[in-house]
């Protein structure tokens, strides 16, 4: 584990139980502090409490939850420069057309987030973009490690086992 990742938060707002579980994995596999915020207030105060280093975002929480959260983290100046990595189910080019007819990330204030990935994310993906954004030191192994919860060895592409052809 790199140093520079252990002292790194990434706090991971995701009303998903499941998907917020398989990321904390993710990301406590790949040395970060991972932070679980189920809900848009909770978000908030862990935001506040625990002063992460990166956040992400599932914007397609219970209706326009995920997009609130994302406009208020990036009009408060203690999370405006804290990097936002949204997680969404739909494609980018979809969302932010969205976007554009709803004023959904508020308008010029709000700027786009610093990633985004399609839901669920590619474990190796998601491991690098973390370490970008961070500014993390590069893994040590060839590349990240995607947790397995079924006792098998790690896979480092994805985030469950391989799966198998029939």
């Amino acid at each position: 584990m790199s140093a520079s990742r252990a002292k790194k938060r990434v706090l991971i707002v995701d009303d998903d139980k499941n998907q917020a579980l398989l990321l904390r994995s993710l990301m406590q596999a790949n040395g970060y502090k991972a932070l679980l915020a189920g809900s848009k207030p909770e978000g908030v105060k862990m935001a506040q409490r625990e002063k992460p280093s990166c956040i992400i975002l599932n914007c397609m929480m219970c209706g326009e939850e995920g997009f609130c959260l994302y406009r208020h983290f990036k009009s408060e100046a203690q999370f405006r420069d804290v990097p936002v990595i949204m997680l969404c189910s739909v494609s980018r080019d979809i969302l932010f057309r969205y976007r554009s007819m709803a004023g959904a990330f508020g308008g010029p204030q709000a700027p786009e987030p610093e990633a985004f990935l399609k839901s669920p994310p590619d474990a190796v993906v998601l491991v690098n973009t973390v370490g970008r954004l961070t500014g993390s030191e590069p893994s040590t192994a060839a590349e990240p490690v995607a947790e397995n919860t079924d006792n098998a060895a790690p896979t480092p592409t994805g985030m469950g086992p391989p799966r198998q052809s029939s």
